[in-house]
C-alpha cells in the first residue's frame, strides 16, 4: 500500500532498554522521499541511514519526534520516540500488523491498520482505520471504516481518508468523526484519480493526479506533499537527480526552496534542513 506522508547515523543498540543512543556530534533528520531516518555528524559531516536494512522504513505520526518504524518484509512495526540523546521504543505492535500513521490529536495516534498472513500477503478485507492512545497504549478500530484505505489526514473534528476501488482504478474521499469509532463514514467525493488528501487548517485538499486542489487554491502535485504550520512542503527530484524542497505559503504565494536535501527536522516554527556538510535553519 502507498503511504506518505516524514528523520540517523551510527547508533549503539541497548538491548535491555529497547533504546538506541545518539552520538555526541550527531543530529537526527528525516528524509520523506525515501521514508528513512538519517543521522548527520556535525564533526565528520557524514550522513548515514539509521537502519540500512532492506524494506525498513520510518513514518512520522504527527506527534513531535514520534515515529513508526516498520519492515514491509517481516511485517514487524514499533512506535518510537526520538530525543536528543536516544531513540526509545514506546510500543511494539503485534507481528503481521501493518501500521501507517496519518496524524495525531490530543495524545492519540491515528493510522491505517493492515493485517497480513504468514506468507506476507495482506488480508485486504481487514484493512481499517485505528487509533492508539499514547497514555494507555490501547488500540481501537473504527469498525465501519472499510475498503482499501490509502491516504488519510486528521482534522480538528474529523478524519478524512481515501478508499481505492481496484475495479475502477479510482478513489473515494471519506469523512468520519474521530471521536466516534462506530460511526458510518460520509462520502465527500467519488471518482478521484489520486488518493492523496491534505489539510491546511480547515482547508481540505484532494488531487486529480496532477494538482492539489482545494476550494481556494491549486498547486502542482510533487512526489511528497504535506502541510506544516501553514506552509506546503513539497519534495521532488530535480533534473540532476538530487532531492529538492519547495515551501509555499498559500496566503501570499511566497516560495522558499532548497536543493541537495539529505533530510529535515520540524521544530515548532522552524525547519532544520540537512544538506551535504551543513545544516540550515529556516523560520516559518
Amino acid at each position: 500500500m502507498k503511504k506518505i506522508g516524514y528523520i540517523i547515523c551510527f547508533m549503539v543498540f541497548i538491548l535491555a532498554g529497547c533504546s538506541k543512543t545518539i552520538g555526541k556530534n550527531e543530529e537526527v533528520f528525516y528524509n520523506p522521499y525515501i521514508q528513512n531516518l538519517i543521522t548527520y555528524n556535525g564533526q565528520s559531516k557524514e550522513v548515514e541511514l539509521w537502519d540500512p536494512a532492506d524494506n525498513q522504513l520510518q513514518y512520522p505520526t504527527g506527534e513531535a519526534d514520534v515515529y513508526v518504524d516498520g519492515n514491509s518484509q517481516t511485517n514487524e512495526f514499533i512506535l518510537m520516540k526520538i530525543d536528543k540523546s536516544e531513540i526509545t521504543e514506546l510500543y511494539d505492535f503485534p507481528k503481521n500488523e501493518g501500521v501507517f500513521p496519518i496524524g495525531e490529536k490530543d495524545g492519540t495516534i491515528y493510522f491505517v491498520h493492515s493485517f497480513y498472513q504468514e506468507d506476507g500477503k495482506e488480508y485486504l478485507d481487514k484493512r481499517t482505520l485505528s487509533a492508539l492512545d499514547l497514555n494507555t497504549k490501547e488500540v481501537t478500530d473504527y469498525t465501519n471504516a472499510e475498503g482499501l484505505i490509502d491516504y488519510g489526514v486528521v482534522g480538528d473534528e474529523a478524519i478524512y481518508y481515501t478508499v481505492y476501488d481496484d475495479d475502477q482504478d479510482l478513489y473515494s474521499l471519506m469523512k468520519i468523526n474521530y471521536s466516534d469509532t462506530s460511526q458510518s463514514p460520509e462520502t465527500i467525493k467519488t471518482g478521484l484519480q489520486d488518493g492523496i488528501v491534505l489539510l491546511d487548517g480547515q482547508e481540505l485538499y484532494y488531487s486529480d493526479g496532477k494538482k492539489l486542489i482545494s476550494d481556494n487554491h491549486e498547486f502542482k502535485k510533487e512526489s511528497v506533499n504535506f502541510f506544516y504550520q501553514g506552509s506546503l512542503f513539497q519534495f521532488y527530484l530535480n533534473e540532476e537527480g538530487s532531492l529538492s524542497l519547495k515551501m509555499t505559503n498559500p496566503k501570499d504565494d511566497s516560495v522558499y526552496s532548497e536543493e541537495d536535501i539529505e533530510g529535515i527536522r520540524l521544530e515548532d516554527d522552524q525547519v532544520k534542513i540537512c544538506k551535504p556538510g551543513q545544516v540550515i535553519n529556516h523560520d516559518l
